[in-house]
């Protein structure tokens, strides 16, 4: 069987009805329960049938075999998985035509200061292999650089950049991103481009820094002036790549504009918290970026001296007792529940300043916002994802400063935003996901001078069973990350 593949994709060509056969059943073997198919009409009715009609809910990353020449195709990044299993099934030879766009080979020189950790991550990146049934392998300088927040993601990135100076395409998914990226390549005297944010300025030789979405745009609309432009990086970055696997529309967002890069033969995701979601979703990260090459943890970064320990507080919410749909347990025991409001403001008035509160809706910061203002915190008005650039900016300078000693944000904070001094964070709005909680504590994990600990409150909320749950995996997740984890009343 013949496998033709380029930087973004891999095309089978089979041959006879023995190779066809042996795809079949590889597309079989890795096909997983699509997300949210339980929820959907068609799996339900197969549910109800035993089998006999409907969907069972599975789907596949390799596309089905074209109907005039059996011709199929997947993202180049699951070239190795697919491999393993092709090879479990091989009764018959195939072989591989690497067809990749290769720039120029890494100089390993570079002038930013990386820690021992960083410098390994540096090492795996450039020199990756993969042999997939040869003794020389292929070189295969991409993957997912997984590095707990405050390790330095960004560092690392800049190091790549000055050692394979190529034209390089940085991608983030939120606007404030973009500056925050600019900024700390410029610190390292890397002047960038921008595409985003109303602003279209590339740098083609060297680094632009984009948001996905306008690039997604660009794509669409056809804008090939513009496209040409940039079209030719030869190394990019997924910031936050966990994101790829957030969602399926953001997963196909990201795999779509990831396949327009033909000739980036560098590829990295940077993030703390990959591979966390299904098992498609999953693939869909791994179709962008390569498996992961690195994975650096929280524990070791705070045993080493680069991160803040926490100490995590878990409060006991009695049950209240009336609702009983999923909607009307989190409306009023978590944001209309007074006495849990109460006790957050509580908390809020007597934890060392400066503290980050973060909530799931923007109603219930904003009513937190009231009572924290009315107990005399001085609190500005909510950071939400409608919240400007140059008002997130100064908020956050104006807690680092001492000028406010509080936030109240939603989930536009989970990402991207590094408060060093912060000393407590409060998580006001539950939820179970694993992604979310790390993301969320890495607000709190970086050092600072005379910053010894980062106190975290947490909640353990009683009233149904879904609330429940998520109170016992948040505690899971803490104390599977070796935090030092107290529960109280």
């Amino acid at each position: 069987m013949l496998i033709e593949f380029d930087n973004t994709i891999a095309l089978v060509k089979p041959e006879g009805d023995g190779e066809l056969e042996m795809y079949a059943q590889v597309r079989e073997a890795v096909k997983t329960m699509a997300p949210g198919a339980r929820y959907m009409r068609q799996h339900k009715l197969w549910l109800q049938t035993k089998g006999a009609k409907g969907w069972d809910g599975r789907t596949s990353i390799l596309s089905k075999p074209h109907p005039s020449n059996g011709s199929a195709f997947f993202p180049t990044g699951l070239l190795p998985y697919i491999h393993a299993e092709l090879a479990a099934l091989a009764t018959m030879p195939f072989t591989f035509n690497d067809l990749r766009h290769r720039p120029q080979m890494p100089s390993y020189e570079y002038s930013v200061p990386l820690r021992d950790y960083q410098a390994d991550a540096f090492l795996a990146a450039v020199n990756n292999k993969v042999f997939m049934g040869t003794t020389a392998g292929y070189h295969w300088p991409q993957g997912v650089l997984q590095i707990a927040t405050g390790g330095g993601k960004t560092e690392l990135a800049v190091a790549l950049c000055q050692a394979i100076p190529v034209p390089t395409m940085f991608i983030v998914h939120r606007k404030h991103l973009v500056t925050q990226a600019r900024e700390r390549f410029k610190k390292y005297g890397i002047d960038t481009g921008q595409i985003g944010d109303g602003v279209f300025d590339p740098n083609t030789s060297g680094v632009t820094v984009a948001t996905v979405q306008t690039l997604d745009r660009l794509f669409k609309e056809g804008d090939n002036e513009k496209i040409k432009q940039f079209l030719g990086a030869e190394q990019i970055f997924f910031d936050e790549a966990h994101l790829a696997a957030s969602k399926i529309a953001v997963g196909n967002q990201l795999v779509s504009v990831s396949r327009q890069f033909r000739r980036a033969y560098y590829r990295f995701g940077l993030t703390a918290t990959p591979f966390l979601k299904d098992e498609y979703s999953n693939q869909l990260l791994m179709g962008c970026t390569g498996d992961r090459l690195a994975h650096i943890t929280n524990e070791r970064l705070i045993k080493a001296g680069y991160l803040t320990p926490p100490r995590v507080v878990i409060i006991k919410m009695p049950d209240i007792g009336r609702p009983k749909s999923w909607p009307d347990v989190y409306d009023h025991a978590i944001v209309l529940n007074l006495n849990r409001n109460k006790r957050i403001i509580e908390e809020l008035v007597k934890c060392p300043k400066p503290a980050l509160v973060m909530t799931s809706r923007l109603g219930h910061a904003s009513i937190l916002r009231r009572m924290a203002i009315n107990k005399g915190i001085p609190v500005p008005a909510v950071h939400n994802g409608a919240t400007k650039n140059k008002d997130r900016t100064k908020g956050i300078a104006d807690l680092q400063s001492g000028k406010i000693s509080a936030i109240i944000a939603t989930g536009i904070y989970e990402e991207g935003v590094d408060i060093p001094n912060l000393r407590t964070l409060i998580l006001a709005g539950g939820g179970k996901s694993k992604v979310a909680a790390l993301q969320k504590i890495g607000r709190g994990l970086r050092k600072a001078a005379g910053k010894h600990e980062v106190l975290v409150i947490d909640f353990n909320d009683q009233t149904g069973a879904i609330l429940k749950r998520h109170s016992a995996a948040r505690k899971k997740i803490w104390e599977e990350e070796g935090f030092d984890v107290k529960e109280r009343d």
